[in-house]
Order: structure tokens, then sequence, then C-alpha cells
């Protein structure tokens, strides 16, 4: 007989300061119950307006940083 057993992960939300942490869960051998095997530390989740500036911003950066390549020209291939 064999018995293949799989982790599950959820994400958790802390019900009072809105945080997140990812828990992991594998089934119990002999029950096939999950049980809790790990957890991650409590992190704030992602703002995404500010993810989004940040983004943006970066792009704008790289475009003004970068001269536009010439595919002809192997001396703008490096």
């Amino acid at each position: 007989m064999r018995t293949l057993l799989v982790r599950d992960f959820q994400v958790e939300t802390h019900p009072q300061t809105g945080q997140r942490r990812v828990v992991s869960y594998r089934p119990d051998p002999h029950t096939m119950k999950p049980v809790r095997t790990g957890e991650g530390s409590w992190t704030d989740p992602p703002d995404p307006v500010a993810k989004l500036a940040a983004i943006e911003a970066l792009g704008a950066q790289r475009a003004t940083a970068q001269a536009p390549v010439d595919p002809d020209d192997p001396e703008g291939w490096c």
C-alpha cells in the first residue's frame, strides 16, 4: 500500500490588524485529517495604488535611462 501526502497552503488574515501570513497543512498519515505544519510571519498587505505608482516610476526611470537599441547595430547589443 502506498500513501501520498500532499501539502496545502492557505492565507490567513489577522482579525484585528488585517495582516496576512501563509500557513501550511499536511494530512496526518493515519487519520488523513489536516495538521498545521508551519506558518510564516505576519506581513502587511500591499497597497495596490502605491505599488502601481512605484512600478510606473521605475518604468519611467528606465525609459529615460536607456537609449533605443538599433537591432542592426552590433555595437548596441551589449
